[in-house]
């Protein structure tokens, strides 16, 4: 595979890394330059390393959320109407799965 080709294909993921991924995790081409070097294994390694903090980013999210969902009972959850609002709890005698 020719170099070009190669840089060509890294633009084309360094592209849709900056159009999916959270702002911040990928480094400019310039700063690639200085922080990794001129190579194109240099621009891929910048790459990965962007994917998997966009990676770990998500799975800390996930983890927060399932933390605050263990918190919650079922029997708490099913007196919450879909507007968050509390209802009595003889209102509503279908119990509802917990988040």
């Amino acid at each position: 595979m020719e170099a070009s080709d190669c840089r060509a294909a890294l633009e084309l993921v360094r592209m849709a890394i900056e159009e999916t991924c959270p702002a911040g995790v990928l480094p400019s081409e310039q700063a690639v330059l200085g922080l990794y070097g001129p190579e194109p294994i240099h621009e891929a390694e910048a790459l990965a390393k962007a994917i998997i903090a966009t990676v770990e980013r998500l799975n800390l999210g996930r983890v927060l959320i399932n933390s605050v969902r263990v918190r919650f009972t079922p029997k708490a959850t099913h007196l919450l109407h879909s507007s968050g609002r509390s209802r009595s709890a003889g209102t509503d005698p279908t119990p509802r799965p917990p988040l």
